[in-house]
C-alpha cells in the first residue's frame, strides 16, 4: 500500500467571491479540463491568485499569528483596486513553450509613484518582511499577475509531464466556452488566508480546509436599474 505524503502549511490568495458566477465557473472549468483533458496542477488548487508562495511551519505556528500580520497590511494599503482580469489571447510560442494556460490579471491602479499604484506588490512585499522578522518565516514572493488554468511545472510532483500544444489548445477552447469572464468586471474580490494539506502527487489535490480567514478587499458592483414609473 502506498504511504501518502502531505504537508501541512499556509497560503494566501486572492480570489473572486466563491458565490460569483465568475468564481463558479472557473471551478466548473478546472472540473471540466480534469474530465476532457486528464490530470495537470491546475486541478490540484481551487480559482486562485497567488499573492504568497506555501508559508511552511504551519504546523507549530498559530494560524492567528499570520492572520493578525495580514490584517496590519491589508488596513495600511487598504483600498485595494479592481484586479482588471485581461483577455486571455489565443496560445503562442511562450505559452507552448512554458506548457501553461492563464488569466491575465492587472492588480495596478493608475496614481502617482509606485506606492499608489501597487498597493497588492507593497502590502504583500511588508507581509514577507514582517513574517521573517517577527515569526522567522520564509515567504517567497509570487508574480501576482494572472489567474493560473492549467499547468505542469513543479518537477517535486510524481507523474508529472508537460501539458502538450494540443492538449492546451483544446484547454483554452474550453475557457473560453465555459469562464464568465463578463462578471469578473464586477465580482467582489477577497484576499484569503488558507490551510492545506500539500499532496506530492499530481493525482491527489491539496486539500484545503476551512479558511482562516478572509477580507473583501473590493466590493460587487451591483448594476443600477432605471425605474420606469407607469402613471395611471
Amino acid at each position: 500500500m502506498r504511504k501518502v505524503m502531505v504537508r501541512f502549511s499556509y497560503i494566501v490568495y486572492l480570489e473572486p467571491y466563491k458565490k460569483s458566477q465568475f468564481y463558479k465557473t472557473l471551478d466548473r472549468y478546472l472540473l471540466t479540463s480534469l474530465a476532457h483533458y486528464g490530470l495537470h496542477e491546475g486541478t490540484m488548487f481551487p480559482p486562485h491568485c497567488d499573492i504568497t508562495s506555501f508559508i511552511d511551519k504551519g504546523d507549530y505556528l498559530p494560524a492567528t499569528d499570520i492572520a493578525k500580520l495580514l490584517d496590519r497590511v491589508i488596513d495600511a494599503y487598504a483600498p485595494f483596486p479592481r484586479p482588471v482580469v485581461g483577455k486571455m489571447w489565443p496560445l503562442n510560442q511562450f505559452d507552448i513553450r512554458e506548457g501553461g494556460l492563464r488569466i491575465p490579471l492587472n492588480l495596478k491602479s493608475k496614481g502617482v509613484g509606485d506606492l499608489v499604484s501597487k498597493p497588492y506588490e507593497y502590502a504583500m512585499r511588508e507581509f514577507r518582511y514582517d513574517g521573517n522578522e517577527k515569526c522567522n518565516l520564509d515567504i517567497l514572493p509570487c508574480k501576482m499577475d494572472h489567474i493560473p488554468l492549467a499547468y505542469n511545472y513543479d518537477k517535486s510532483l510524481t507523474n508529472n509531464a508537460k501539458l502538450s500544444p494540443t492538449q492546451l489548445k483544446g484547454l483554452w477552447e474550453l475557457a473560453q466556452e465555459m469562464i464568465d469572464f463578463k462578471d469578473a468586471e464586477t465580482c467582489a474580490w477577497h484576499i484569503t488566508l488558507h490551510m492545506a494539506r500539500r499532496s506530492i502527487y499530481l493525482n491527489l489535490p491539496h486539500l484545503f480546509v476551512q479558511p482562516i480567514k478572509s477580507w473583501e478587499i473590493v466590493r460587487e458592483i451591483i448594476p443600477v436599474r432605471n425605474w420606469v414609473m407607469d402613471w395611471p
